[in-house]
């Protein structure tokens, strides 16, 4: 592992400090999407290993309750993409994506989650002791701490060179010592005791005492040009004509021996300790812990946006892939793909997500179908499970093989229900204003091969949509953007943009680039 944490949630929402601390946010969030109160666990040990950029990250975590646990309370929403399963001889929640946790109950107090390679490796190593730079500490580490994090910065350094040398050259010449901080560093501890006496403490481990003395003077010089800065900008304001600037300059000189105090660590040999107290007073805990449930309470809603605009942001970009094998399918072509390919019989065979596969980086699973049977023959529903990453939405926990981006389909769309696929020439209203295919509620998912998409309903345009994210839903265009759709949208503007040769004239407002987390919805106006 490159990092290990071990939270203590019971010890320490029942101590004294638990009063100032959100507990009833924890219980609520616990409950919803974990499916058990946070209350109830004594211990939880997680672990993750982000040391290879080029590999997935492998994680685990065990938790371990001080009242009997059922794995059927985990909520539906997380258990969605694992089925039932048996591992040492024990059923279990069996994760059928490489990525997502398996769940398995070694005994009705015990709850360990972790994907399932990973699970297996940790069920095989029972009973062993395996070594270590980070298990060796955490060995070491005080027992009953209410937090204790411990992090390999070694093993992390090709990650960290990797984003921290692209950051360096745009840095100022000042800061760009800072930047090779990791290569003297091999490893840090955080300890956290708010509920019983024990010692709170941030320690970072040099590589050597040369590499520790390194990190001092790196410190050192870093608080001299800050207090050098600082000076500068209070001489300009002292000689400012608004009396209020004077005095404030006035102020920050005087109190700035106290407040700009450098924040030196203390050394002994390789270690340097930049916090440590072996016992914080009541006032102390109170003050620490009404900090941290203020912070929390006041970063989990930018937290939650900036989540959701990930999020957001990531079903766009697999709706542009999607966007562009279409536009290659046409250059190839020179028609879009119909909404299915059908048997001399008129029967729907396979979806267009099967037929626009060597154009979405799946020529291989393309030519596994058997393209004369339909999706649910013997054959084909064993490919299901394939289901390629770019028709995944990152918002929804779909059960395997089932996708959300369907195309809207009838007589008057992109999609007529025709046997042929309609040409861009086809679309008189406009590409840049014509919808192509959207991502539907959960509800109207579908397995990805299957010829079963969004029914056109003029009178209800909005039928199916606006309940994957907050505010509305993304919807790809056949020009290749994708826009984001507010559920405000007055239905005749959406009607008009689900239609190719409706003839209305529709203003479809261009946002102006932004950080996805700043990005606003699109609202749309009929003119």
């Amino acid at each position: 592992a490159s990092a290990v944490v071990v939270l203590r949630p019971a010890q320490l929402m029942s101590s004294k400090v638990a009063e100032m601390l959100p507990t009833e946010v924890a219980t609520a969030a616990g409950l919803k999407y974990l499916g058990f109160d946070p209350a109830d666990v004594d211990e939880v040990v997680a672990f993750a290993d982000i040391s290879d950029p080029a590999a997935p990250p492998a994680y685990g975590l065990t938790m371990k309750f001080n009242k009997p646990f059922k794995g059927s309370s985990i909520p539906q929403e997380a258990r969605a993409h694992a089925q039932l399963g048996e591992l040492n001889g024990k059923k279990y929640l069996q994760s059928q994506h490489p990525m997502l946790p398996s769940f398995y109950g070694p005994n009705n107090k015990t709850l360990v989650v972790a994907p399932d390679e990973t699970l297996r490796q940790m069920v095989e190593a029972q009973g062993q002791s395996p070594g270590g730079p980070i298990l060796d500490r955490v060995r070491q580490a005080p027992a009953g701490s209410d937090l204790y994090v411990a992090v390999d910065v070694a093993s992390l350094r090709p990650m960290l060179g990797m984003y921290l040398g692209m950051a360096k050259t745009q840095a100022p010449p000042d800061f760009q010592p800072f930047f090779d901080l990791p290569n003297f560093i091999t490893a840090a501890e955080l300890t956290v005791n708010l509920s019983g006496p024990g010692p709170t403490s941030l320690v970072a481990h040099a590589n050597d005492e040369a590499a520790a003395e390194q990190v001092m003077t790196l410190i050192a010089d870093a608080n001299q040009k800050y207090q050098a800065n600082l000076k500068a900008q209070l001489a300009e304001q002292a000689a400012s004509e608004d009396p209020i600037e004077r005095a404030f300059a006035q102020y920050a000189e005087r109190v700035s021996a106290k407040w700009m105090t450098p924040f030196m660590p203390t050394r002994d040999g390789a270690s340097l300790t930049l916090f440590h107290r072996e016992g914080l007073d009541e006032s102390q805990k109170t003050m620490l812990v009404a900090a941290i449930g203020i912070a929390a309470a006041m970063g989990l809603p930018a937290t939650m946006s900036a989540r959701e605009a990930a999020r957001r942001v990531q079903a766009a970009n697999h709706m542009k892939q999607i966007m562009l094998a279409f536009h290659n399918y046409h250059s190839m072509r020179r028609t879009l793909p119909a909404h299915a390919s059908y048997s001399d019989d008129g029967k729907p065979l396979l979806s267009w997500r099967v037929h626009i596969l060597p154009f979405v980086e799946g020529g291989h699973q393309y030519n596994q179908f058997h393209l004369d049977e339909p999706w649910d023959s013997e054959h084909n529903k064993t490919l299901i499970a394939q289901m390629p990453e770019v028709y995944t939405n990152p918002n929804l926990p779909l059960e395997p093989g089932k996708t959300n981006y369907l195309a809207i389909v009838g007589k008057e769309c992109a999609f007529d229900g025709s046997k042929t696929g309609l040409g861009f020439q086809n679309i008189t209203d406009g590409t840049s204003k014509t919808i192509a295919f959207v991502e539907a509620d959960p509800a109207q998912a579908v397995e990805w091969t299957k010829p079963d998409d969004l029914e056109f309903n003029p009178d209800d345009p909005k039928a199916g949509l606006g309940n994957v994210r907050p505010g509305g839903w993304n919807a790809a265009f056949c020009d290749g953007s994708v826009q984001f759709i507010s559920d405000n949208v007055d239905p005749q503007v959406l009607k008009a943009l689900f239609t190719r040769a409706g003839g209305e004239v529709v203003d479809v407002p261009r946002a102006a680039p932004a950080p996805p987390a700043a990005q606003d919805r699109y609202e749309f106006r009929a003119r």
